[in-house]
């Protein structure tokens, strides 16, 4: 039974497990292994007995646990071999492989990044795995009216005045929202904009009509002087 496994160094290789019966119930096990450098290594498995009962379970070890170490010439690799779902039953003298969980991945290169609605940004790996990386937290602060306004739209804190408080995005509610994949929309109001633009431009328009009407009353005086 070949099954893949990740060693220390992050490369993809093959654990080769053999049952053999010494008893209806009971199989030693052995196992061994091709190296990066093709070459054979041998391994070991503690324990190196497998019994099943009469129903085709596992109950020893109690656990369904076997520790396997790679006698690698680099260094021993050490896996742990987990068979509690294995059974015994009548498979024309193989073994069939059903199910197979890995706990380890291959290495892998990040290749993109996201956010979920909280706050957590995740980083996608070119092995396939999805890994969190960092939880983006809230600034509250008790007595926004005590920030000072720096260049651009940049506040400080005065550390007398306001203190700072980081709270987790999944539980502060009506600050904040990540909504995941929308795009942002503006937060002006554009009937109140287009509003202050008119009286802004009648405001000029008049101001510059008083100009305009000091001018020539200005050039009368001037006109009936001489």
């Amino acid at each position: 039974m070949g099954l893949p496994f990740i060693d220390a160094n992050g490369d993809s290789r093959t654990l080769n497990i053999g049952f053999n019966a010494t008893t209806t119930n009971e199989f030693n096990l052995d196992a061994s292994s091709i190296s990066v450098g093709n070459q054979p290594v041998t391994a070991t498995i503690d324990p190196p007995v497998a019994t099943f009962s009469g129903s085709g379970a596992l109950p020893a070890p109690a656990d369904g646990l076997f520790t396997v170490t790679v006698n690698d010439p680099t260094g021993p690799q050490v896996i742990t071999l987990d068979l509690r779902q294995t059974t015994q039953f009548q498979s024309n003298g193989g073994i069939d492989v059903l199910n197979l969980n890995q706990g380890g991945l291959q290495q892998g290169l990040l290749r993109s990044t996201s956010f979920d609605s909280d706050g957590v940004l995740y980083g996608s790996f070119s092995n396939g795995s999805r890994v969190p990386l960092f939880k983006l937290p809230i600034a509250n602060f008790p007595a926004p009216n005590n920030l000072k306004a720096v260049q651009g739209n940049f506040f400080r804190a005065d550390p007398l005045a306001s203190e700072l408080e980081l709270r987790s995005l999944g539980s502060v509610s009506g600050i904040a929202q990540i909504v995941v994949g929308a795009l942002e929309q503006s937060n002006v109001d554009l009937a109140d904009q287009f509003t202050k633009m008119i009286v802004t431009q009648r405001a000029y328009s008049s101001s510059a009509t008083v100009l305009r009407t000091a001018d020539q009353m200005t050039q009368q005086a001037r006109d009936l002087k001489r």
